[in-house]
Protein backbone atom coordinates (compact mmCIF):
# COMPACT_ATOMS: atom_id res chain seq x y z
CA UNK A 1 0.00 0.00 0.00
CA UNK A 2 1.46 3.39 -1.00
CA UNK A 3 2.69 5.29 2.06
CA UNK A 4 1.65 2.50 4.41
CA UNK A 5 3.51 1.83 7.65
CA UNK A 6 5.50 -1.38 7.19
CA UNK A 7 7.65 -1.68 10.30
CA UNK A 8 7.82 -0.12 13.77
CA UNK A 9 10.34 -0.18 16.62
CA UNK A 10 9.36 1.17 20.06
CA UNK A 11 11.44 1.31 23.24
CA UNK A 12 10.39 2.67 26.63
CA UNK A 13 6.87 3.84 25.76
CA UNK A 14 4.25 3.26 28.48
CA UNK A 15 3.87 -0.52 28.98
CA UNK A 16 6.04 -1.30 25.94
CA UNK A 17 9.58 -1.93 27.16
CA UNK A 18 10.94 -3.00 23.79
CA UNK A 19 9.31 -3.84 20.47
CA UNK A 20 11.78 -4.40 17.66
CA UNK A 21 11.00 -4.20 13.93
CA UNK A 22 7.36 -5.17 14.37
CA UNK A 23 5.92 -5.71 10.89
CA UNK A 24 2.49 -4.41 9.95
CA UNK A 25 0.22 -5.40 7.08
CA UNK A 26 -2.84 -3.75 5.57
CA UNK A 27 -4.98 -5.32 8.32
CA UNK A 28 -3.69 -6.08 11.82
CA UNK A 29 -5.66 -7.51 14.74
CA UNK A 30 -4.26 -7.03 18.25
CA UNK A 31 -5.61 -9.43 20.86
CA UNK A 32 -4.89 -9.28 24.58
CA UNK A 33 -6.39 -9.16 28.05
CA UNK A 34 -7.36 -5.92 29.78
CA UNK A 35 -4.20 -4.05 30.71
CA UNK A 36 -2.04 -5.91 28.19
CA UNK A 37 -1.16 -2.69 26.38
CA UNK A 38 -3.43 -2.64 23.32
CA UNK A 39 -4.51 0.96 23.96
CA UNK A 40 -0.90 2.00 24.56
CA UNK A 41 0.02 0.66 21.13
CA UNK A 42 -2.76 2.73 19.54
CA UNK A 43 -1.58 5.76 21.56
CA UNK A 44 1.64 5.72 19.53
CA UNK A 45 -0.32 6.66 16.41
CA UNK A 46 -2.30 9.35 18.21
CA UNK A 47 0.97 10.87 19.38
CA UNK A 48 2.48 10.91 15.89
CA UNK A 49 -0.64 12.57 14.52
CA UNK A 50 -0.22 15.30 17.16
CA UNK A 51 3.42 15.69 16.11
CA UNK A 52 2.43 16.39 12.50
CA UNK A 53 0.11 19.17 13.73
CA UNK A 54 2.70 20.81 16.03
CA UNK A 55 0.46 19.78 18.91
CA UNK A 56 2.87 17.39 20.61
CA UNK A 57 3.52 19.36 23.82
CA UNK A 58 -0.20 19.85 24.43
CA UNK A 59 -0.84 16.16 23.73
CA UNK A 60 1.67 15.11 26.41
CA UNK A 61 0.46 17.67 28.97
CA UNK A 62 -3.22 16.72 28.57
CA UNK A 63 -2.35 13.09 29.31
CA UNK A 64 -0.53 13.68 32.57
CA UNK A 65 2.94 14.74 31.49
CA UNK A 66 6.07 12.97 30.30
CA UNK A 67 6.45 10.66 33.31
CA UNK A 68 3.18 8.92 32.37
CA UNK A 69 4.67 7.93 29.02
CA UNK A 70 7.95 6.45 30.26
CA UNK A 71 8.06 2.69 30.83
CA UNK A 72 7.90 2.25 34.63
CA UNK A 73 8.66 5.96 35.10
CA UNK A 74 11.78 8.13 34.74
CA UNK A 75 13.84 6.15 37.26
CA UNK A 76 13.67 3.10 35.00
CA UNK A 77 13.42 4.70 31.56
CA UNK A 78 15.44 7.78 30.65
CA UNK A 79 14.14 8.17 27.08
CA UNK A 80 11.64 6.86 24.54
CA UNK A 81 12.92 5.75 21.15
CA UNK A 82 10.80 5.07 18.09
CA UNK A 83 11.52 4.23 14.47
CA UNK A 84 9.07 3.87 11.59
CA UNK A 85 9.52 2.50 8.09
CA UNK A 86 7.00 3.46 5.41
CA UNK A 87 6.37 2.15 1.93
CA UNK A 88 6.92 4.68 -0.83
CA UNK A 89 4.00 7.09 -1.16
CA UNK A 90 4.42 7.33 -4.92
CA UNK A 91 4.54 4.69 -7.63
CA UNK A 92 7.18 6.84 -9.34
CA UNK A 93 9.61 6.56 -6.43
CA UNK A 94 10.97 3.22 -5.29
CA UNK A 95 12.26 2.26 -1.86
CA UNK A 96 10.98 2.79 1.65
CA UNK A 97 11.11 5.96 3.76
CA UNK A 98 12.20 5.84 7.40
CA UNK A 99 11.81 8.22 10.32
CA UNK A 100 12.99 8.00 13.93
CA UNK A 101 13.29 10.11 17.06
CA UNK A 102 14.14 10.06 20.76
CA UNK A 103 12.01 11.69 23.46
CA UNK A 104 13.80 12.82 26.62
CA UNK A 105 11.86 14.14 29.64
CA UNK A 106 12.45 17.61 31.08
CA UNK A 107 12.15 18.85 34.67
CA UNK A 108 8.65 20.23 33.98
CA UNK A 109 7.41 16.83 32.71
CA UNK A 110 7.48 17.81 29.06
CA UNK A 111 9.52 16.10 26.36
CA UNK A 112 12.31 17.26 24.11
CA UNK A 113 12.27 15.72 20.64
CA UNK A 114 15.89 14.63 20.16
CA UNK A 115 17.64 12.79 17.36
CA UNK A 116 14.77 13.39 14.95
CA UNK A 117 16.02 11.89 11.72
CA UNK A 118 14.96 10.66 8.30
CA UNK A 119 16.64 7.99 6.22
CA UNK A 120 17.77 8.86 2.71
CA UNK A 121 19.81 6.80 0.25
CA UNK A 122 23.10 7.94 1.78
CA UNK A 123 22.10 7.34 5.41
CA UNK A 124 20.33 9.06 8.30
CA UNK A 125 19.89 12.84 8.11
CA UNK A 126 18.99 15.04 11.09
CA UNK A 127 15.90 17.27 11.19
CA UNK A 128 17.77 19.61 13.54
CA UNK A 129 18.63 20.03 17.23
CA UNK A 130 16.42 19.25 20.26
CA UNK A 131 12.99 20.87 20.16
CA UNK A 132 9.74 20.83 22.14
CA UNK A 133 7.83 20.21 18.92
CA UNK A 134 8.49 17.82 16.08
CA UNK A 135 9.77 19.20 12.78
CA UNK A 136 7.57 16.86 10.74
CA UNK A 137 5.30 19.75 9.74
CA UNK A 138 8.25 21.94 8.79
CA UNK A 139 9.51 19.26 6.39
CA UNK A 140 6.14 18.66 4.73
CA UNK A 141 7.13 20.49 1.53
CA UNK A 142 10.60 18.99 1.22
CA UNK A 143 11.66 18.59 -2.39
CA UNK A 144 14.15 16.14 -3.83
CA UNK A 145 17.09 16.98 -6.06
CA UNK A 146 14.79 17.20 -9.09
CA UNK A 147 12.70 19.88 -7.32
CA UNK A 148 9.66 17.58 -7.09
CA UNK A 149 7.65 17.07 -3.89
CA UNK A 150 9.08 13.62 -3.31
CA UNK A 151 11.66 14.19 -0.58
CA UNK A 152 11.65 11.77 2.36
CA UNK A 153 10.38 14.49 4.71
CA UNK A 154 7.39 15.05 2.42
CA UNK A 155 6.61 11.33 2.18
CA UNK A 156 6.85 10.76 5.94
CA UNK A 157 4.65 13.77 6.76
CA UNK A 158 2.01 12.84 4.18
CA UNK A 159 1.88 9.24 5.40
CA UNK A 160 1.30 10.20 9.05
CA UNK A 161 -0.94 13.21 8.36
CA UNK A 162 -3.40 10.95 6.52
CA UNK A 163 -3.90 8.66 9.54
CA UNK A 164 -7.12 8.59 11.51
CA UNK A 165 -7.56 6.79 14.84
CA UNK A 166 -11.13 5.59 15.34
CA UNK A 167 -12.34 4.70 18.82
CA UNK A 168 -16.00 3.76 19.09
CA UNK A 169 -16.04 2.71 22.75
CA UNK A 170 -18.92 5.04 23.68
CA UNK A 171 -22.17 3.58 22.34
CA UNK A 172 -24.50 4.70 25.15
CA UNK A 173 -27.70 6.70 24.83
CA UNK A 174 -25.86 10.05 24.85
CA UNK A 175 -22.89 8.96 22.72
CA UNK A 176 -21.86 11.40 19.92
CA UNK A 177 -22.75 8.81 17.27
CA UNK A 178 -26.36 8.74 18.49
CA UNK A 179 -26.96 12.47 18.08
CA UNK A 180 -28.26 14.30 15.02
CA UNK A 181 -25.69 15.80 12.66
CA UNK A 182 -26.00 18.03 9.61
CA UNK A 183 -26.35 16.09 6.36
CA UNK A 184 -23.41 17.93 4.76
CA UNK A 185 -20.93 16.58 7.34
CA UNK A 186 -20.44 13.40 5.36
CA UNK A 187 -17.08 13.48 3.63
CA UNK A 188 -14.82 12.03 6.33
CA UNK A 189 -15.81 9.92 9.32
CA UNK A 190 -14.74 11.50 12.61
CA UNK A 191 -12.63 9.63 15.14
CA UNK A 192 -15.54 9.30 17.58
CA UNK A 193 -18.09 8.54 14.81
CA UNK A 194 -20.12 11.66 15.70
CA UNK A 195 -21.04 12.07 12.03
CA UNK A 196 -21.68 8.40 11.26
CA UNK A 197 -25.31 9.10 10.27
CA UNK A 198 -24.55 11.58 7.45
CA UNK A 199 -21.52 9.49 6.46
CA UNK A 200 -23.66 6.36 6.01
CA UNK A 201 -26.43 8.33 4.31
CA UNK A 202 -23.95 9.65 1.76
CA UNK A 203 -22.62 6.15 1.09
CA UNK A 204 -26.15 4.87 0.57
CA UNK A 205 -27.38 7.65 -1.74
CA UNK A 206 -24.24 8.29 -3.78
CA UNK A 207 -24.11 6.16 -6.92
CA UNK A 208 -20.34 5.80 -6.71
CA UNK A 209 -20.27 4.79 -3.03
CA UNK A 210 -23.43 2.66 -2.82
CA UNK A 211 -21.41 -0.51 -3.39
CA UNK A 212 -19.35 0.28 -0.28
CA UNK A 213 -22.54 0.81 1.70
CA UNK A 214 -23.72 -2.66 0.69
CA UNK A 215 -20.40 -4.12 1.86
CA UNK A 216 -20.90 -2.50 5.28
CA UNK A 217 -24.41 -3.95 5.57
CA UNK A 218 -23.24 -7.39 4.40
CA UNK A 219 -20.41 -7.35 6.95
CA UNK A 220 -22.87 -6.65 9.77
CA UNK A 221 -25.07 -9.52 8.59
CA UNK A 222 -22.15 -11.90 9.10
CA UNK A 223 -22.51 -11.20 12.82
CA UNK A 224 -26.24 -10.34 12.94
CA UNK A 225 -27.96 -12.34 10.15
CA UNK A 226 -31.35 -10.73 10.78
CA UNK A 227 -30.00 -7.18 10.31
CA UNK A 228 -31.99 -5.48 7.53
CA UNK A 229 -30.63 -1.95 7.13
CA UNK A 230 -29.63 1.18 9.02
CA UNK A 231 -32.41 3.54 10.02
CA UNK A 232 -31.31 7.03 9.01
CA UNK A 233 -33.91 9.61 10.03
CA UNK A 234 -33.60 12.93 8.18
CA UNK A 235 -35.36 15.96 9.64
CA UNK A 236 -35.43 19.72 9.09
CA UNK A 237 -34.32 21.77 12.11
CA UNK A 238 -34.57 25.45 11.20
CA UNK A 239 -32.32 26.11 8.23
CA UNK A 240 -30.34 22.92 8.78
CA UNK A 241 -31.16 19.44 7.55
CA UNK A 242 -29.97 16.84 10.02
CA UNK A 243 -29.85 13.06 10.08
CA UNK A 244 -29.77 10.65 13.00
CA UNK A 245 -28.87 6.98 13.28
CA UNK A 246 -31.51 5.19 15.31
Amino acid sequence: MNGGLEKITVKGFKSIKELNEFRLGNLNVIIGANGAGKSNFVQIFRMLMAMTQKNFSKFILERGGADNFLFNGPKVTSAINMEFEFASLSSFSTGSNSYKFELTPTADEAFLVNEERKYVTTGWRSYGGPSKESRLYDMRNEKSMNKQYDGVGYFVYESIANWMVYHFHDTGEHAPMRRSEIVEDCHKLRGDAANIAPFLLNLKKDQFFSGYYKKVVDAIRLVIPFFNDFRLDVQKLGEAEKVRLS
